[in-house]
């Protein structure tokens, strides 16, 4: 079973979005088709997005919440990511990198440009589109 880091953006968006390619990825992860890690870090910015008042249309606060918890009980968990390098252009994603190296995961999926456009990293990165072509297919 392939091993994956699911930006928190990615996450929010299988919720949001029960159609889409991020939601294929974590109906994959409930399958257990797919490994997600996470790390504390990961898990505390997955809940101050869902907090945020905007997606009150989308889920309850107590739905915010249960997701949370179904993210962290259904993910191999890892310690936050050290001292690591400066590698995209928005460095509070550079965590995200790490983690995925450190776990050896197959990829990091995410929609954020910041990330998607850097050219080599190991892992990969990939948009939810991509990994569900290569991970699931």
């Amino acid at each position: 079973m392939d091993r994956v880091v699911l930006d928190p953006g990615v996450l929010v968006s299988a919720v949001m979005t029960p159609s889409g390619y991020p939601a294929t990825l974590w109906q994959a992860v409930v399958d257990e088709r797919l490994e997600l890690v996470t790390c504390p870090h990961l898990l505390a910015e997955l809940t101050e997005v869902v907090e945020r008042p905007k997606f009150r249309r989308y889920f309850s606060t107590e739905e915010a919440s249960a997701f949370v918890v179904e993210v962290a009980q259904r993910s191999q968990p890892m310690p936050d990511p050290f001292d690591f390098p400066a590698t995209s252009r928005d460095r509070d994603d550079d965590y995200l990198l790490a983690l995925a190296s450190a776990a050896k995961v197959r990829a990091l999926v995410s929609g954020d440009r910041d990330l998607t456009e850097i050219d080599q990293t190991d892992p990969p990165v990939l948009t939810p589109a991509q990994a569900v072509g290569q991970l699931l297919l």
